[in-house]
């Protein structure tokens, strides 16, 4: 495989995945009691928000040629 197809399917299955860690981090988030624990489960919900964000423009980079 070449390393352009390595990344497009590298972008893909992100871009399927991320949403699905994103909405387990909301859930984990809301079930939470600790004010810590929210705190770190929001720090990465931010990053794996922003990554989808980036990831996102960049395949539509890649599919779009």
């Amino acid at each position: 495989m070449k390393k352009w197809q390595l990344d497009r399917n590298a972008y893909y299955w992100a871009i399927k995945f991320l949403p699905t860690y994103i909405e387990e981090l909301k859930k984990k988030i809301e079930n939470s009691d600790d004010y810590i624990v929210k705190i770190r489960l929001n720090t990465k919900l931010d990053d794996a928000e922003r990554d989808l964000t980036e990831i996102s423009k960049m395949y539509e980079k890649l599919i779009d040629g």
